[in-house]
């Protein structure tokens, strides 16, 4: 026993466990001492409390069938008397006669309670005999350093634990709990184009916060190059229809022929009027709008206020590739451009070379929005609004000189449906603004607003 302690004392615990094995295994009992604390994988002691006074009856019972060795039924007449840990370290052997205790058994009790501190301490150190006064020492000091190694742990501890609680308070107004945000905001606003074109306020907001503004002016093109002009005949279509069509029906009407005169072209055009392989049915869907807003919760912290989702399609879609007309679904990431019909009625209000804030042109920016809002393409798209008569306009973002972040809406007026298409594919590419000096889209970070200053 004492060469086990020396051999625990200086770290050799696997050692230290095989010769108490061997000594428990030589005797019956050992008295030797045991500093709970510190030595719990000690025999089966390490299941009981460390203070003799603190336990059960059930405790008392397995101490002294485990380490003492004494036959279940001397044990269960102490569980009939109800002996926990504080009567047992008041025991006496004539006491556990009475009890009907065997003799041998009690004997073998009272000195295990003699080991375990009887008269009332408690403690479970047993002193053996024979100890050295060295040994005793070096026990001892060996639990102070550990005791004074689990205090430094724990004041380190306490002290990186006070410093997280400080930084996280220094951080408390720069950060955004984002499951929190979405947990307070409302349900997002779905932005269709139809409904833009219908109510002027919708679309003001949305437009305002993507960070745009509506064209000022307008930039004019007349060149078709080698294009050939392209003109629906409305009238005979109305005569078709028996003059009954409505405006929608008669636009409908149009979308064949004009995907076949881009075909002709060259140009793999396809009609995405009612979802065609789109999607849930839409080109562009739960694309969000974000600004940071200058509101305040109860807490005082501020919020990010998400105002817009924009939804919905086109009339007529043409794509980068035309290997991508086998696809099995069309995605706003394919869009070169689309092409937004409308009806010579439905355009009668807008000025040939300088429309305004009419429906038809805040359906056609909410289609350039929707296809712009983070879309990695190196060439942003682009959005035809035409009549195929004599009004047709062209609408594509491009980079502002004023901030990293800044995009400016650009509308141009063209003579012909021909020049539109021209426009698209030929001249805006060589405009700077349009495309980025870098290898990357300049629609990745559009629909973020500029941070403040």
């Amino acid at each position: 026993v004492q060469r086990a302690m020396l051999h625990v004392g200086h770290r050799h615990v696997e050692d230290g466990v095989n010769e108490l094995v061997a000594a428990i295994r030589s005797r019956r009992f050992v008295r030797f001492v045991v500093v709970r604390e510190q030595f719990e994988w000690c025999s089966n002691m390490a299941s009981l409390p460390p203070n003799a006074m603190g336990w059960t009856v059930e405790d008392v019972k397995q101490w002294a069938v485990e380490q003492v060795g004494i036959d279940a039924e001397d044990a269960d007449q102490l569980v009939k008397q109800k002996i926990d840990g504080k009567h047992l370290l008041k025991m006496t052997e004539a006491r556990l006669l009475s009890y009907g205790v065997s003799g041998a058994a009690a004997v073998d009790l009272m000195e295990a309670v003699e080991g375990l501190g009887g008269g009332g301490g408690g403690s479970l150190a047993m002193a053996a005999p024979g100890w050295s006064g060295d040994l005793v020492e070096e026990l001892r000091l060996l639990r102070v350093a550990q005791e004074r190694q689990a205090a430094e742990l724990k004041a380190a501890q306490e002290r990186q634990e006070k410093a997280q609680e400080r930084q996280a308070a220094e951080l408390k107004g720069l950060r955004i709990d984002v499951a929190k945000v979405r947990g307070e905001l409302p349900a997002p606003r779905k932005v269709t184009p139809s409904m833009a074109s219908k109510d002027t306020q919708v679309a003001q907001e949305l437009i305002a916060a993507a960070g745009l503004e509506l064209p000022k002016s307008y930039r004019h093109h007349s060149e078709r190059g080698s294009f050939s002009d392209f003109k629906f005949n409305w009238q005979e279509a109305r005569r078709a229809t028996g003059g009954a069509a409505t405006e929608d029906a008669l636009e409908a009407a149009s979308y064949d022929p004009c995907v076949a005169y881009l075909n002709q072209l060259g140009l793999p055009a396809v009609r995405i009027d009612k979802g065609q392989k789109l999607p849930r049915g839409e080109l562009f869907y739960g694309n969000g709008v974000f600004a940071l807003r200058a509101s305040w919760d109860s807490k005082g912290e501020r919020l990010v206020m998400k105002h817009n989702e924009v939804h919905g399609a086109s009339d007529i879609m043409v794509l980068w590739d035309s290997k991508q007309l086998d696809a099995v679904q069309y995605h706003r990431s394919m869009v070169r451009f689309v092409a937004a019909i409308k009806t010579p009625k439905s355009m009668r209000s807008i000025k040939k070379d300088a429309p305004k804030n009419e429906g038809p042109v805040r359906e056609a920016i909410t289609q350039l929005i929707g296809l712009s809002l983070s879309n990695p393409e190196k060439k942003p798209p682009v959005v035809i609004l035409s009549n195929l008569s004599t009004k047709h306009f062209v609408y594509h973002i491009e980079l502002a000189s004023t901030h990293p972040l800044a995009y400016e809406l650009v509308g141009t007026w063209c003579d012909s449906f021909a020049a539109a298409v021209n426009f698209v594919v030929i001249t805006l590419p060589t405009i700077a603004g349009y495309l980025p000096k870098a290898n990357a889209g300049i629609c990745h970070q559009f629909g973020r607003r500029i941070p403040p200053t």
